[in-house]
C-alpha cells in the first residue's frame, strides 16, 4: 500500500551479516542499498548477493555498480558468481551490460570472454555445428 515503508533491522542492533539487511527481494535490497549511499565492502557484497535468489544477483550487482556503490575491484570479485548463479544470465541483464561489467573486472587472468556478436558460426570437420547461429 502507498505509505508502506519494509520493516528492517534497528540499526542499532549488533549484527552479524556486515549491516545488510534481511531483504530477499532484490528491488527492495537494492533500494535500501542505495539510498544508504555508502559503497559496500567484499563481504557486505558476498551479504548482499546471498540474500537474493540466484537468478537476480546480476540485477543487484549492476544497480549497485551503477550507483557507483562497488568498487572496480570488488566487482571483480563478484561478476563471474552472478553470472554462474543465475539461471539464464542472458535475461537478467542485456549482452551489452555484461560485457561492461566483465571489462571492469578483468584481473589480469589467462581467462577471456569472447564477444561473439558479428562472427560467423559453422561447421568443422565431421559436419558438426558446435554453437548455433542465433544472435
Amino acid at each position: 500500500m502507498p505509505g508502506d515503508e519494509l520493516q528492517l533491522h534497528d540499526s542499532a542492533e549488533p549484527s552479524d551479516d556486515f549491516g545488510i539487511p534481511v531483504i530477499v527481494e532484490v528491488v527492495a535490497l537494492a533500494t535500501h542499498l542505495i539510498k544508504r549511499g555508502v559503497a559496500s565492502t567484499m563481504d557486505q557484497l558476498a551479504v548482499a548477493l546471498y540474500r537474493v535468489p540466484g537468478d537476480d544477483m546480476p540485477v543487484l550487482l549492476n544497480a549497485l555498480h551503477r550507483h557507483r556503490l562497488i568498487t572496480d575491484h570488488t566487482l571483480s570479485g563478484f561478476v563471474g558468481l552472478a553470472w554462474s548463479h543465475a539461471e539464464r544470465p542472458d535475461l537478467a541483464l542485456s549482452r551489452g551490460r555484461w560485457r561492461t561489467l566483465f571489462t571492469v573486472a578483468d584481473r589480469d587472468e589467462a581467462e577471456y570472454v569472447v564477444d561473439t556478436s558479428g562472427l560467423t558460426i559453422g561447421p568443422v570437420a565431421g559436419g558438426h555445428v558446435l554453437a548455433d547461429t542465433a544472435p
